[in-house]
């Protein structure tokens, strides 16, 4: 199974080369290609040198708070694998193909960023497996790049997630994950915290400004 996307664009062998990893590896649970976006605002928080340092600390937040770039995930260990995408946080990875039955199993749609969870929960049946190659072109203003405080006017998210937008993730992850596993990855929850608080509150401080 894979979503396709409407303003995206495939690679021709994207789904040949895809299946072929599947095909020949019982372990690996989905697999795609590098990704890289194109449309407007692709450059929009990358640092320049005559920024401002309250400016290039915003972007660098910014960077963090929504990083870019999927890594595979093929440690043989479910919890080193938990440990990588805790890292990465990184939702481009609901562009792979994946084994249908396994992906059922793994899929629910109770947080308006599903992706996150849904990873998780494939990466206990096995690996997530990357080409080195860019395979998949990504609109940077497609749907899903809509900002939190858009989701938050059409009543898809709560004023806590506005204020901390990793909250519903982390306590999606609290009663879902193993506690040991939850606890030894701990200061990665409280890090998404701060930072997604802290991106928030920059973000309102210049919506202010504008207005």
């Amino acid at each position: 199974f894979v979503w396709a996307g409407v303003d995206d664009i495939w690679s021709p062998d994207f789904l040949e080369k895809n299946i072929a990893v599947l095909d020949s590896n019982e372990d690996v649970v989905g697999s795609m290609g590098k990704v890289k976006r194109y449309g407007p605002h692709i450059e929009e928080f990358k640092s320049k040198n005559d920024d401002s340092f309250k400016t290039k600390i915003y972007k660098k937040f910014r960077r963090f708070f929504r990083p870019f770039g999927t890594q595979p995930i093929i440690s043989d260990s479910y919890e080193k694998r938990i440990r990588t995408f805790l890292k990465t946080r990184d939702d481009r990875s609901i562009w792979a193909i994946y084994r249908t039955k396994i992906l059922q199993k793994c899929i629910g749609l109770d947080s308006w960023n599903f992706c996150l969870p849904m990873t998780l929960n494939l990466l206990k049946y096995g690996k997530l497996n990357v080409i080195d190659e860019f395979m998949i072109d990504y609109y940077s203003v497609g749907g899903t790049s809509l900002g939190i405080l858009e989701y938050y006017h059409r009543d898809q998210i709560t004023i806590r997630d506005v204020i901390f937008p990793w909250s519903a993730f982390t306590l999606w992850c609290m009663k879902n994950l193993d506690t040991k596993i939850f606890l030894k990855n701990f200061d990665h929850f409280i890090l998404l915290q701060c930072l997604g608080f802290t991106s928030q509150l920059m973000t309102m401080i210049d919506w202010l400004k504008k207005k």
